[in-house]
């Protein structure tokens, strides 16, 4: 299953990874202000990217829970500071830094044998629908919020008798793929 997301992805590096994790989390996610140059999104992108990179390297020892949900918090903070001028309202919320984040690991693991699975998975549409949820994954700003979604999520995938939401996410995943 990792080698077809990887395949179907065109993702063949970290490198890859960290571009696609963004992306993806940018795509149809309304996240800057109409007066953000070509320049400063790219500028954005690049400190994005850095960010991600930094703090994924954290997961190569287990992180708990609760760390996983203050580095979400943390990279929101961080960019929300310094590109607070670009960005829509300000800040950049907690759905698209949940996501760019969980997908770059979610790639890590699918590239590398040695890295561990991730804690969480990329939270999306596909995801939410799945486990019955109707909010949007891209006006999510709440850890609180996300963190009842993860609740749910965890249970879905274990009854499912996946042995990690990242493992059921990866299955699920792949079942939409084909449907594209």
């Amino acid at each position: 299953m990792k080698q077809k997301f990887l395949q179907v992805t065109h993702v063949t590096s970290a490198r890859d990874a960290v571009n696609n994790a963004i992306t993806a989390a940018l795509q149809r996610n309304p996240t800057y202000e109409a007066s953000a140059s070509t320049a400063d999104r790219a500028a954005f992108r690049y400190a994005f990217a850095e960010c991600l990179h930094r703090y994924a390297e954290q997961y190569r020892n287990q992180v708990t829970e609760r760390q996983h949900l203050d580095i979400i918090e943390q990279i929101s903070y961080e960019l929300s500071t310094q590109f607070a001028p670009i960005l829509l309202n300000g800040r950049l919320r907690i759905g698209t830094c949940q996501k760019a984040l969980n997908l770059y690991l979610k790639f890590l693991w699918c590239l590398d044998a040695n890295w561990p699975a991730p804690l969480h998975c990329p939270v999306d549409r596909i995801v939410l629908q799945a486990v019955g949820i109707s909010d949007a994954w891209t006006k999510l700003d709440s850890i609180e919020t996300y963190a009842e979604w993860i609740t749910k999520i965890r249970a879905t995938a274990l009854a499912y008798g996946a042995s990690s939401m990242a493992e059921w996410e990866l299955h699920l995943w792949n079942q939409n793929s084909q449907i594209f």
